[in-house]
């Protein structure tokens, strides 16, 4: 079941994620969620992605903060239209901030927006 959107809910308090089911009869799938009792925070920024290519797009967490989680929300693509190459964290071994990176492939044939989102915490050595 290729995934196709997970992206933070209203004001940080659930996580949604779509997947294609490509089969005739239902699957069961695993979801995992990460739960922080600290201030979180999350960037999000808009981009598209050209039809018949793969894009991508990154988003970045403020100094002092480290990326915990993120994703995309595409702009309502129907089923086989958009499939999530990647969506990882990136930048640990650097000095710049930490980012959160999507890859999608476009198969319709028309551009499509989507949305990336990066969930921070702060520092837990930060004062």
């Amino acid at each position: 079941m290729p995934e196709v959107e997970s992206y933070p809910g209203p004001l940080l308090t659930q996580w949604t994620v779509g997947v294609e089911n490509e089969n005739a009869t239902g699957t069961v799938f695993r979801f995992d969620s990460i739960c922080d009792d600290r201030d979180l925070s999350y960037g999000a920024s808009d981009d598209t992605v050209v039809s018949q290519t793969q894009g991508s797009d990154s988003r970045t967490c403020g100094a002092s903060e480290h990326v915990i989680s993120g994703g995309q929300k595409n702009a309502g693509a129907a089923q086989g239209d958009i499939v999530v190459a990647a969506t990882r964290p990136s930048n640990f071994a650097s000095n710049s901030p930490d980012i959160w990176q999507v890859w999608l492939d476009n198969h319709h044939t028309s551009t499509l927006a989507f949305t990336t989102y990066a969930i921070c915490t702060p520092d837990v050595n930060a004062n």
